[in-house]
């Protein structure tokens, strides 16, 4: 699970600095910190553009799942320690992910290839 947090933290970081370089802020420019409260019970879906909560849905329920397959305005989405992207069998985007060995501010382009997508569980971990 800690690497699940590492791997969220990375992203939200992340989407908080493309996001102040859009509005004029220099590129790199210190991110605010963004806290989310993750349920055991209930996937909760995450835009990295608006740094916001899209929706939730209860762990298990198919409708609502297949519903969130077919949208393309969430990039992740977490309940208790799995993680989905939206990608694979988990949802029409582009999405993905991919671990890297090496600290965050060493990253200085997003690698082109190599990222993960959804299984057929649903789940990456």
């Amino acid at each position: 699970m800690n690497r699940i947090w590492k791997f969220l933290s990375l992203l939200l970081l992340l989407a908080g600095t493309m996001a102040c370089s859009r509005e004029g802020m220099e590129v790199g420019a210190q991110a605010a910190t963004v806290t989310y409260t993750v349920s055991d019970t209930c996937w909760t879906y995450l835009s990295l553009e608006t740094g916001r909560v899209v929706g939730t849905a209860l762990l298990g329920d198919e409708q609502a799942e297949a519903e969130w397959r077919q949208r393309t305005d969430w990039d992740i989405a977490l309940c208790g320690d799995l993680l989905r992207t939206n990608s694979g069998t988990s949802g029409n985007g582009g999405g993905g992910c991919l671990v890297l060995d090496e600290a965050f501010e060493n990253v200085l382009t997003a690698p082109e290839d190599g990222y993960l997508l959804d299984t057929e569980n649903g789940e990456i971990w």
